[in-house]
């Protein structure tokens, strides 16, 4: 992840305003949203799944994150 993209993630976690843009199709926000919450769920993945596993279930996890978020 870049820094720049960091810092984004970092200002705008669970911003509802963030959320409403990206359930509007605002693709940065939706960007700003995953890169948010990706190392909350690599660090649980990490925690709870084999490490042959953990890319897959935080992959497989954000994936379910945007869908939601765009449903």
């Amino acid at each position: 992840m870049t820094a720049a993209l960091t810092t984004v993630a970092r200002a705008s976690r669970c911003d509802p305003s963030l959320i409403e843009a990206a359930r509007g199709g605002d693709e940065k926000a939706l960007v700003s949203l995953i890169a948010a919450a990706q190392p909350d769920v690599r660090r649980y993945a990490a925690r709870n799944c084999r490490v042959s596993d953990v890319d897959d279930a935080v992959q497989d996890t954000l994936m379910v994150r945007e869908y939601l978020v765009r449903d």
